[in-house]
């Protein structure tokens, strides 16, 4: 495996009442793409294409909370990962909490969805965020009797 990577990505997204999504991506990079379809055959889920900026390079994306929820999580947590651990504890937490909150989250719910995802930002040396946890934390709505009608990182 060239690298594996458990990513969440905090995206503003105004016309949301808590006004962020929780966007939570795994991915392998792999130059031999066959190598990625055996993967994938073995997930039951992803897609795979060239990676951005290096077309010598493949990817195989799962980014479907669904996939990640039902497929990915219990396939990884078959395979009992040794490599990465504390990542993938951190990212399974935020996949499973926003699986269950689906349409239900709300505003409290997802600022700590957003503090978990920058603990697992902090796990990777090469991970930088744009904007500071206390910025994004200011941003979400401090009311929590409202409901998000959509669940972050939902599609």
């Amino acid at each position: 495996m060239r690298k594996l990577a458990f990513q969440v990505s905090i995206k503003l997204q105004p016309d949301l009442h808590c006004k962020v999504r929780v966007d939570p991506v795994f991915s392998i990079t792999q130059r031999n793409k066959n190598v990625l379809k055996m993967v994938q055959r073995v997930l039951g889920c992803g897609r795979i294409t060239r990676k951005p900026g290096q077309r010598h390079l493949w990817m195989l994306i799962v980014d479907n909370l669904d996939e990640l929820s039902q497929r990915l999580i219990p396939a990884l947590d078959e395979l009992k990962l040794v490599a990465k651990k504390p990542a993938y504890n951190c990212f399974r937490e935020i996949v499973l909490k926003l699986a269950r909150g689906k349409y239900s989250l709300t505003c409290k719910e997802v600022k700590e969805l957003v503090i978990m995802a920058y603990r697992l930002s902090k796990l990777n040396l090469k991970s930088t965020r744009k904007r500071s946890l206390d910025e994004i934390l200011s941003l979400i709505p401090n009311s929590d009797d409202y409901e998000v009608g959509k669940a972050p990182g939902e599609r």
